[in-house]
């Protein structure tokens, strides 16, 4: 009877055993996979910043200085049809 409880016990904590390194893998590759989507957001954020940048001028002013800035804080404004700025101005003016 005392072995056969013992023997129970035994199987018991083993399978928890078992149980806790199979969720602690399955937690660990959750984790790996979290962990690689993050960095793709973060790397993505990162070349989008890379590409906005301002020129700051401690000298002279040069001409068409914020060329950059303007064609990077306007691209979306050339995909407008060609007749949206008249139609625009026409209907501010009335």
């Amino acid at each position: 009877m005392i072995r056969k409880r013992v023997t129970i016990g035994a199987l018991l904590m083993l399978s928890a055993l078992v149980v806790i390194a199979l969720a602690d893998v399955v937690g660990a590759r959750c984790l790996q996979a979290d962990e690689r989507h993050l960095d793709g957001i973060i790397g993505n954020a990162r070349r989008r910043a890379n590409t906005y940048r301002r020129v700051n001028l401690t000298d002279a002013p040069l001409d068409q200085n914020a060329a950059v800035s303007y064609q990077l804080a306007f691209k979306d404004l050339a995909q407008l049809p060609h007749d949206a700025f008249p139609r625009v101005r026409d209907a501010v003016d009335q």
